[in-house]
């Protein structure tokens, strides 16, 4: 059981560290050429770090959560906003009394928010290649219906490599059909026809 925990926590950790790391990245416009962002193992050591203090002291894994576009949506950069943040946190327990009072109607409006701004590199997927538009939709569509960037990004990758698989039988398949199709003209002596007529 330790083991599967183990994986599990590896799993969550990593897939919402590097959905959520590159997606605020691109909307900050610090992606090099390739795609890649600069300094991202710094990103996963503190995930990883924090996902171990939080499972010693008995809390949730500790990762980016998306609030953090909020913050880069207003001209964060440096990870200033990410220490405000952070030491306003700690502050925090003085005031639960009066943050319990906030109905979660009041919280929902800003979370969608959120969401919207993180829809801006939609816009750069290639939807004309199925390829890359069925898992990028499916992923888009998983994520909210499963409260899981995680499990968003596993439907992803994993429809991708099916829809690949697929795509690969049917290129085989096709480069089958034309080998054998030589042999049906020449049963049938006449090129137009692919199939010979039954006797």
């Amino acid at each position: 059981e330790f083991g599967t925990a183990v994986l599990c926590l590896l799993f969550i950790v990593v897939f919402d560290t590097a959905g959520v790391q590159h997606g605020i990245g691109q909307q900050a416009g610090l992606l090099d050429g390739r795609g890649f962002l600069p300094g991202a193992k710094y990103g996963y050591l503190g995930s990883a770090f924090g996902s171990g203090l939080g499972a010693v002291m008995g809390t949730s894994p500790v990762i980016i959560h998306n609030e953090s576009a909020a913050g880069v949506q207003e001209g964060g950069r440096t990870g200033l906003c990410a220490m405000t943040t952070a030491v306003l946190f700690l502050l925090s327990p003085v005031l639960v009394p009066v943050i319990e009072l906030i109905p979660p109607e009041a919280t929902a409006p800003c979370l969608v928010l959120v969401g919207s701004m993180m829809m801006g590199p939609v816009k750069d997927i290639d939807f004309g290649d199925l390829r890359i538009a069925l898992p990028a939709f499916l992923t888009i569509c998983i994520t909210p219906l499963a409260y899981s960037i995680s499990f968003g990004i596993f439907v992803g990758i994993a429809s991708y490599y099916v829809l690949g698989c697929v795509l690969w039988l049917a290129e085989v398949a096709s480069v089958g059909g034309k080998a054998v199709q030589p042999s049906f003209l020449a049963i049938s002596g006449d090129d137009d026809e692919l199939i010979p007529e039954v006797p």
